[in-house]
């Protein structure tokens, strides 16, 4: 069975529930917290058919997850939203307003509401997550240390809204569970020392996981067909060799500045 594939997922979503861990989306859980809870969040960051295989898979087992779309045109696709919805998962914005503004506060404000109403059209979205943004200097978070997600309706950003201590956080940034040292940005504080490499990593060490986990996922390093992989393969490793050119051209920018 392949890493990275929609076998190996439904295997570690069957796994999961076999050890008792129920499913929440990302809002249900600031609502109410099950006692044993996996939050599995989607952030699609190129397109949005990739996210179409996990709609159907969790939909079939009777999982919930939330998923974040960025507002660009492979992305923000209408059919693909109202399946997302139609199938009882979370609609969310995967926003990125800030950056795309160069640190501009108000117009990211401005771009921020007229793109959360985009979603809601679809949705009643209630919480958002940040896109890496990982040509930019600005971090799109920032925009919370000046307005509150009660400006917006909102509920929480999984980033600033949970503690990460409580929360183990697993992402598959650069197709791989421990790459921290990789992303600029996925990536959290925690007490939690687990590093896993591969997908069965996860699931041989269930048993030893606390009880509340969230799991990130980008649905276009996955795929189950050889050329489906090779795609998946080549993309991540250009797209890993971007973020490092942006982290080095960042600490020579800030070396340069002390």
């Amino acid at each position: 069975m392949n890493d990275f594939s929609y076998k190996i997922y439904r295997y570690l979503l069957k796994r999961l529930i076999q050890h008792g861990y129920g499913f929440q989306t990302f809002e249900s859980y600031l609502d109410n917290p099950l006692p044993k809870a996996v939050l599995i969040r989607h952030d699609i960051d190129l397109f949005a058919s990739c996210a179409v295989p996990f709609i159907r898979i969790e939909k079939e087992m009777g999982v919930k997850a939330s998923y974040y779309f960025r507002i660009i045109n492979g992305t923000f696709k209408p059919d693909v939203l109202k399946e997302v919805v139609a199938s009882g998962h979370e609609l969310g914005y995967h926003y990125e307003d800030l950056a795309r503004n160069a640190g501009d506060l108000e117009r990211a404000k401005s771009d921020f509401t007229l793109n959360l109403d985009k979603f809601r059209q679809f949705y009643p979205v209630r919480t958002v997550c940040m896109h890496g943004s990982s040509g930019s200097h600005v971090d799109n978070r920032d925009m919370w240390k000046t307005y509150s997600f009660k400006d917006f309706g909102l509920l929480g950003e999984p980033y600033i809204s949970l503690d990460f201590n409580d929360v183990l956080y697993l992402s598959d940034t650069s197709k791989r569970w421990n790459g921290s040292t990789i992303a600029l940005r996925d990536k959290v504080e925690s007490q939690y020392a687990f590093s896993f490499t591969t997908t069965w990593d996860i699931i041989n060490n269930i048993p030893k996981l606390p009880d509340h986990i969230m799991l990130t996922i980008h649905p276009e390093y996955w795929a189950d067909s050889f050329w489906g992989r090779a795609a998946v393969n080549a993309f991540v490793i250009t797209h890993s060799m971007y973020k490092k050119y942006y982290r080095n051209r960042r600490s020579m920018r800030k070396a340069a500045n002390k």
